[in-house]
């Protein structure tokens, strides 16, 4: 039996050096796909090879080694928007920062952006609490401003500035389903983001039907 054909996968992984973007994006979830040997699909094994920029150098390196993985880094984004091996850019930095990140990517050949759409506050999460988990930003009941920063009028500013397919990530109702077909967004992505938000929310093949269903065929 032939071994499967591995194909590499180019992330530049902006602005992962915070608490969270180090924790949850690249520890937990990318260098744990690389230990694991990549992901299996049919005859094929998907491995992310990604590279970390930021503006520090050394926060970098430092994050490269808490992943335990050696990571490539770097502080020149334009050269790494313009390698033809890097696929995916993801941006993890400040949101004042994220316009200008955009235009570089989109004006480098980066053809679609994925926006993650979550509930208006940040939820009460057992888990975090258990473990005495602060976040270091501004996520808290309180400060409901970092769930609500995202609406349809910055989707529709999105989507007539770039022209580009526009994806949306966290879709679970035939309702906010309707509202991305209306707004002209290409791609529905259904997920509940794992039920880390609400634990009473139904699963994303539950929804599934209903949501294709709305959106007939129009994304």
């Amino acid at each position: 039996m032939e071994p499967p054909l591995k194909r590499k996968i180019g992330i530049i992984m902006n602005g992962v050096t915070g608490r969270m973007g180090t924790n949850q994006h690249l520890v937990r979830s990318i260098a744990e796909i690389i230990k694991q040997g990549g992901v299996r699909t049919g005859g094929s094994v998907l491995m992310p090879d990604p590279v970390l920029t930021e503006r520090s150098e050394e926060n970098l390196r430092a994050c490269a080694e808490k992943a335990g993985l050696p990571l490539p880094v770097s502080t020149d984004h334009d050269a790494m928007l313009g390698r033809p091996d890097m696929e995916i850019f993801f941006d993890a930095s400040g949101t004042q920062y994220r316009g200008p990140f955009i235009d570089r990517a989109v004006a480098a050949g980066f053809n679609a952006i994925c926006l993650t759409v979550d509930t208006a506050h940040y939820s009460r999460r057992e888990r975090d609490i258990s473990k005495r988990y602060r976040a270091a930003s501004a996520r808290t009941p309180e400060q409901g401003g970092f769930q609500q920063g995202l609406d349809w009028a910055q989707v529709d500013k999105l989507k007539a500035r770039y022209g580009v397919p526009l994806i949306i990530k966290g879709v679970a109702a035939a309702e906010d389903a309707l509202l991305c077909v209306e707004h002209g967004v290409d791609v529905v992505y259904v997920s509940n983001h794992g039920g880390r938000q609400l634990d009473h929310g139904l699963g994303s093949i539950e929804v599934l039907p209903e949501i294709v269903a709305a959106v007939n065929g129009r994304a």
